[in-house]
């Protein structure tokens, strides 16, 4: 949703998503009649009461904004469903965007596209987008889903790795390793 009053009254930096993002997921209980920007305002607010002081602290210690982290933090939520693998997952982005490299996640693709697919095949890697991470180095210009509070962890508190790479595979924990290597991409289709 895209509402620069909203994002201002909010403190929510500017972005193409808007506040996507920053809309805490939860279940809610409203009334039945509440109007949508009555229900972006109730998810934002609790968006805020929830992010915790240490973690202004710990943006600082790693000199990034609430917006870099929270953009990260969408990527992990998207890309991970195998809740222990995220500290993991945002070790191998982390551990890239310190290099220079190109983060390569494919939900960035998926979420430029505007649709949902099964998987990402290599012609749709091509897409003219700011928030495909595969041609465009850095994180993308801002979150790409609503991230929970355990990938914002992950986002602030990495796996203290030196991985570059992972496979993730569906059902299954991800694969991870300092390097590629083709037989781990061999083993899960990559």
């Amino acid at each position: 949703m895209r509402d620069t009053s909203l994002e201002r009254e909010l403190g929510i930096q500017r972005s193409p998503a808007g506040v996507d993002g920053y809309m805490y997921p939860t279940t809610y209980v409203v009334p039945m009649r509440m109007r949508a920007r009555d229900l972006v305002k109730l998810m934002t607010h609790e968006f805020i009461a929830r992010w915790q002081p240490e973690w202004d602290v710990r943006l600082n210690e790693m000199h990034m904004t609430r917006h870099e982290i929270v953009t990260l933090a969408s990527i992990i939520e998207a890309e991970v469903r195998y809740r222990p693998d995220r500290p993991y997952v945002s070790a191998v982005y982390h551990n890239r965007l310190k290099r220079g490299m190109a983060l390569q996640a494919d939900p960035t693709i998926i979420y430029a596209h505007g649709r949902r697919m099964r998987r990402v095949w290599e012609k749709q890697l091509q897409i003219r987008s700011p928030y495909n991470t595969y041609l465009n180095p850095g994180l993308p210009p801002g979150p790409i889903t609503q991230p929970s509070d355990s990938s914002i962890i992950a986002a602030l508190y990495p796996a203290p790795t030196g991985y570059l790479f992972f496979v993730g595979a569906a059902g299954r924990e991800a694969t991870f390793s300092p390097r590629r290597t083709t037989t781990t991409w061999r083993r899960f289709g990559g």
